[in-house]
């Protein structure tokens, strides 16, 4: 179960480096310096920079809050994206993840180009801590569109969550094939890839289906 358990850890920290720090930056009541060493302090030859620097480093560490005790789901899902093309099964259905704490979300950043790594085929109910933080990014690395606590010219504040595992047990369910549908251009279908999940949950799953017409407009995904 050790393993098991690292697994859906390296799961959840999905691609970033840092997962491992910010957890311990939590831990540790040490945010602030974990913030510093990510994103350094501009110098004091620039002021009015440094000064939004610290309005960003205060923000992010008035966010951070916890631990709290949660239970979250980790469900294997078929993910579609395609391109300008429909997508035949073949083509685009790969193997990726719902998270669940609250509601759900994609385990893994689109777009799902090959299966995620790692992947499992079993669902899990997990027992977790989970903190809530400030992230001092980059503005222009985020799209006037995403929702920062504080957007400056250089600096913002994205808010964020720090997930530790802490025990995981499996819940019963096979394993689904690929799915055989085709998925229109331009689309990021979900579809289960277990059984035994109500069928609330698979609406909520297939719920994070992103479909467009042939405008570009969201729409409601016609079914299968």
């Amino acid at each position: 179960m050790t393993n098991t358990l690292a697994t859906l850890q390296r799961l959840l920290d999905g691609p970033w480096r840092h997962a491992a720090a910010s957890r311990a930056a939590c831990r540790d009541n040490a945010w602030e310096a974990f913030q510093c060493e990510q994103m350094p302090t501009p110098g004091w030859h620039r002021p009015l920079l440094r000064r939004s620097y610290e309005q960003c480093l205060e923000r992010a560490v008035s966010l951070v809050s916890g631990p709290v005790d949660v239970v979250l789901d980790i469900i294997p899902i078929w993910v579609a994206d395609t391109h300008e093309t429909e997508g035949s099964a073949d083509d685009y259905w790969f193997r990726g993840h719902a998270v669940r704490v609250g509601p759900f979300g994609k385990g893994e950043s689109g777009p799902m180009l090959d299966d995620a790594d790692p992947a499992v085929d079993v669902r899990y109910r997990c027992e977790a801590v989970q903190w809530t933080v400030g992230n001092i990014v980059h503005s222009r690395s985020y799209a006037p569109s995403i929702e920062l606590e504080l957007r400056h010219a250089v600096y913002g504040v994205l808010p964020g969550d720090v997930l530790e595992l802490n025990a995981v047990e499996t819940v019963n369910g096979d394993p689904l094939p690929r799915p055989t549908i085709g998925v229109p251009p331009f689309c990021s279908w979900v579809e289960p890839r277990v059984t035994g999940l109500a069928r609330a949950v698979v609406d909520e799953l297939r719920a994070l289906s992103i479909t467009t017409d042939d405008e570009g407009n969201l729409v409601d995904r016609t079914r299968p």
